[in-house]
């Protein structure tokens, strides 16, 4: 699969470019800039959710848990969370993590951890 030059996530506080990649003990870590964006009392620092890194291919754990991180944040992909079916949900993230997000395994850990 071609490496991402630049990563464009929609919503006011998951914008970000990769500007580098390493190799450090068996996978793969970014850099991301991030752009200056207004802070608000109640939320947490820009530098706190500006990083939400690409979960690990087949870790549906991490999936889940971007999934809920970035609804916490991001208006338009809470919207478009609670608007979609878990089907269009995957599809959409398959093309921003760059690899296939399936939603039969997504499904089966999220009803493993609900409240």
């Amino acid at each position: 699969m071609a490496e991402h030059d630049n990563i464009l996530v929609t919503g006011p506080y998951i914008a970000y470019q990769s500007v580098g990649t390493q190799f450090i003990g068996g996978r793969h870590t970014h850099q991301y800039y991030t752009p200056e964006q207004p802070q608000h009392a109640d939320e947490r620092s820009v530098e706190d959710v500006a990083y939400l890194p690409i979960p690990a291919e087949r870790n549906y754990t991490q999936v889940r848990k971007y999934i809920q991180e970035r609804c916490r944040f991001d208006e338009e992909f809470r919207q478009y969370v609670e608007s979609h079916s878990r089907v269009e949900l995957c599809q959409r993230l398959s093309k921003e993590f760059g690899w296939f997000v399936d939603d039969h395994h997504l499904g089966v850990n999220m009803n493993r951890h609900r409240k």
